[in-house]
């Protein structure tokens, strides 16, 4: 089994014989490299087929130039409940214009909200120059994320 947030590595995966004519997705054991280091989008039981939409579209990038910043944000400021590691989003500050302070933040993680409270904690990898403007704005709460492509 692998849960969602999960970053794949070579012992995560098993090869399975599939018949070649069936209709089941699964991911060809030729394309194993496609999936190692990326992000689970979603949690699997063991022996279930992997296809390449399980898993977020590249490993979070935390380089020497990245930063990461924790965001508590209410309900309309984060747009599904489902983002998750790897998930590309903007990052808008709903002063005036709605500047977009990042637009290729990347979601580290995010906490399903405690109690039954609304919020979320969701950290995101941002470019160093936008950090300081993000946090500006999430101590105002006016920061909200836009998810890039389609949704969960």
């Amino acid at each position: 089994p692998v849960a969602r947030g999960t970053v794949l590595t070579d012992a995560d995966l098993a090869v399975a014989r599939v018949p070649t004519d069936t209709t089941v997705h699964h991911l060809a054991t030729e394309d194993r490299q496609r999936v190692l280091g990326r992000t689970m989008l979603l949690s699997l039981p063991a022996g279930t087929a992997l296809t390449t939409d399980l898993v977020a579209a590249g490993a979070v990038d935390i380089g020497p130039e990245s930063r990461t910043l924790g965001l508590l944000l209410e309900p309309g400021g984060y747009p599904t409940s489902s983002l998750a590691p790897g998930d590309v989003v903007s990052v808008v500050d709903t002063n005036g214009a709605g500047n977009v302070l990042d637009d290729r933040a990347a979601v580290l993680s995010t906490e399903a909200p405690v109690d039954g409270a609304a919020t979320r904690l969701v950290s995101i990898v941002v470019d160093a120059r936008s950090a300081a403007a993000i946090t500006a704005a999430a101590a105002q709460d006016r920061v909200r994320l836009v998810l890039h492509g389609a949704g969960r």
